[in-house]
């Protein structure tokens, strides 16, 4: 009987061989953070919809809601606007790295960590 392999070939692999890898679970922690976000005007969408994008494009953030509007301030050129989001994030990067990042960020400012779910 035949399976086809050659045994003069050490270098293939068995038919039945199974290759697996392991990826990496990170955990992630949800913190609920007071900040204001800038928004061009033209902005296409709700000035909310923008906030939430601008925040949520930092890497260690991986998901982003906006549980509370907290004001609306026209600028020229812009639209300020305050919110409540619960960040979710990777474990790795505390709440107060988080808060650092956003207010170091061009059109992020005053971010404040109220909370961790």
């Amino acid at each position: 009987m035949d399976s086809g392999a050659n045994p003069d070939r050490s270098d293939e692999v068995p038919e039945m061989a199974i290759n697996s890898t392991t990826t990496p679970v990170t955990e992630q922690v949800t913190e609920t953070v007071d900040v204001t976000v800038r928004v061009p005007r033209n902005t296409e969408g709700t000035l909310f919809d923008a906030a939430e994008t601008r925040l949520g494009r930092f890497t260690d953030i991986v998901a982003v809601t906006l549980t509370a509007s907290d004001g609306i301030d026209p600028r020229n050129g812009a639209t300020y606007v305050t919110v409540t989001a619960d960040l979710t994030v990777t474990d790795v990067t505390s709440g107060e790295d988080i808060v650092a990042l956003l207010n170091d960020a061009v059109g992020v400012e005053n971010a404040e960590l109220t909370s961790v779910a």
